[in-house]
Parts: C-alpha cells; sequence; structure tokens
C-alpha cells in the first residue's frame, strides 16, 4: 500500500530539483552542446544522505574521465569497423561493472561510471569521429557540473548526516526485535492428550 511521502522525502526531492536546475543553468549558460545531461545527472548521483553524495563524487569524477578517455582512444582505431567497436565497447562494460562489482567502497563508483561513459561518448561520435575530443570535453564537463552541483546543493541546505539515520533504522531493528520476543513469550501451551482419555469409561466397564 503506497504511503505518502514524509518531511525528509519531500526535502530530498526539492533539493534535488533545485541542484537539477542549477546545473541546467550553468550548462546552458556556458553553452554546452548538450545542457540536459548535466541535469540527469544530478538526480543520477543524488543521495538521500549528503555524506554519500559528498563522499562519492571524486570517485565519480574520475570514472567519468576514464571512461571518456577510453572513447578518445577507442573510437578512433575502430570507427572503420564497427563489430569489432561495439564488441570492444560491450566487453570494457563487462570488465568495469565486474570490477565495480568486486568494490565494497565508494571505489566502485570510478569502474561503474567508466563503464557507461565509454558508450555515452563513444556512440554519438561514430559519425563524427573527428570531433570526438570535443565531445568527450563536452560530456565531462556536463556530467561533472551535475555532479558538484549534487554536492554541493545537498551540503548546503540542511544536510542529512548519517548518524540520525542510522539511529532510527536501529530504533526500528530493536522495535521489532523486541515485539517479536514479547509475542514469543506471551504465547500458552495449548491443551494436550494423556493417556488417561484414551483409557475406556467406566460405564463401558460396568456393561
Amino acid at each position: 500500500m503506497a504511503t505518502r511521502p514524509n518531511a525528509r522525502q519531500w526535502l530530498f526531492s526539492l533539493k534535488a530539483f533545485l541542484a537539477a536546475m542549477l546545473a541546467l543553468y550553468i550548462a546552458l549558460a556556458l553553452g554546452l552542446p548538450r545542457p540536459y545531461w548535466a541535469m540527469a545527472t544530478v538526480y543520477f548521483v543524488s543521495h538521500p544522505l549528503t555524506g554519500a553524495t559528498r563522499s562519492k563524487a571524486a570517485y565519480r569524477v574520475a570514472g567519468t574521465v576514464l571512461g571518456a578517455a577510453a572513447a578518445v582512444a577507442t573510437v578512433p582505431l575502430l570507427v572503420n569497423m564497427p563489430i569489432v567497436l561495439m564488441a570492444a565497447i560491450s566487453l570494457w562494460i563487462v570488465a568495469l561493472v565486474y570490477l565495480s562489482l568486486l568494490q565494497r567502497s565508494p571505489r566502485a563508483y570510478v569502474f561503474l561510471l567508466a563503464a557507461y561513459t565509454l558508450p555515452i561518448v563513444a556512440l554519438p561520435a561514430v559519425d563524427q569521429p573527428a570531433q570526438i575530443f570535443d565531445l568527450a570535453v563536452a560530456r565531462i564537463e556536463e556530467i561533472v557540473i551535475g555532479i558538484v552541483c549534487a554536492g554541493l546543493v545537498g551540503a548546503i541546505i540542511l544536510p542529512a548526516k548519517v548518524a540520525p539515520a542510522l539511529r532510527a533504522r536501529a530504533e526500528r531493528w530493536l522495535a521489532d526485535a523486541a515485539a517479536g520476543l514479547t509475542t514469543s513469550c506471551a504465547r500458552t501451551p495449548g491443551p494436550t492428550r494423556t493417556a488417561i482419555g484414551l483409557l475406556p469409561t467406566s460405564s463401558r466397564w460396568i456393561s
């Protein structure tokens, strides 16, 4: 059953919207070719907890630069061999996603961002491989603007710390555990059958 958003969820939605509009404005002011990428990036990287958005920002930027650099190195070499180019992009995505799954820290975002930045940059440049460097730089600028705006707005406007969220979740877990324990202890054993109930009645012996 769907429930109405609470105050924390409304605040997160408002902050994401403000960050997206700020990123879109900056991208338009700079005359970037696809400013909507900056706005979309905000929603991709935003997190209700400020620390999570801020701590992963540097890794996301590094992954974006790595994926764009791979596109610049791959497209000019393989643009005349489309099947080989698609195979190289597929292998890159599989390898980088696999490496991201091996990581249990924010460093996984380096591999994850690099995995899908390569096709984002490379595929639109297939028809114009001479422009691959300019496209890569523009895409890096758009994505970095979105990442920076998401982290900046999240840190300035009523930042949500991780400690209260963890405390609230721990309290819910303890409450559920206490309720389950209380229910288990309150149960009374049901009636049991005894051997006396299996014996014949005295009336049968008398008859």
